[in-house]
């Protein structure tokens, strides 16, 4: 963990949140093939469909979640940062603190914890500023 850490512009981070929304939405669409195809096996009332309908939207809002948290929470980031090169370190962490290494489960992170890089050194505070 010794690269240079640069800020992310606005586009590189659109276009990791496309890939993933893309990632997403296609499995969702091929769970989606899949049930209503059973489903055409079967005459299902009105009221069950609008049912199906309903849990549909609640599944698809639960797997886009889980999608996140799962990815944040065990390797750090999404594959659409793993292909823009997106990686997160924490807020307020200077060169001269330590920084914790490791994934977030074996620091004893939350889930959905982001990793944490160390930062160079920050060149508008003084040394002084930095140790304190």
């Amino acid at each position: 963990m010794t690269d240079e850490t640069r800020y992310i512009g606005l586009v590189t981070r659109a276009v990791a949140t496309a890939i993933d929304a893309a990632l997403i939405t296609l499995i969702a669409l091929i769970v989606e093939l899949g049930v209503a195809l059973i489903a055409s096996v079967f005459h299902l009332p009105k009221d069950v469909k609008q049912v199906l309908v309903a849990v549909g939207a609640a599944a698809y809002v639960l797997w886009t979640v889980g999608y996140f948290v799962t990815f944040w929470s065990t390797t750090g980031e999404t594959p659409g940062d793993r292909v823009m090169r997106i990686r997160v370190v924490s807020r307020g962490r200077w060169a001269g603190e330590a920084a914790v290494g490791g994934s977030p489960r074996s620091r004893g992170g939350a889930v959905g914890a982001p990793a944490v890089r160390r930062l160079p050194p920050d060149p508008v505070r003084p040394p002084a500023a930095r140790a304190a």
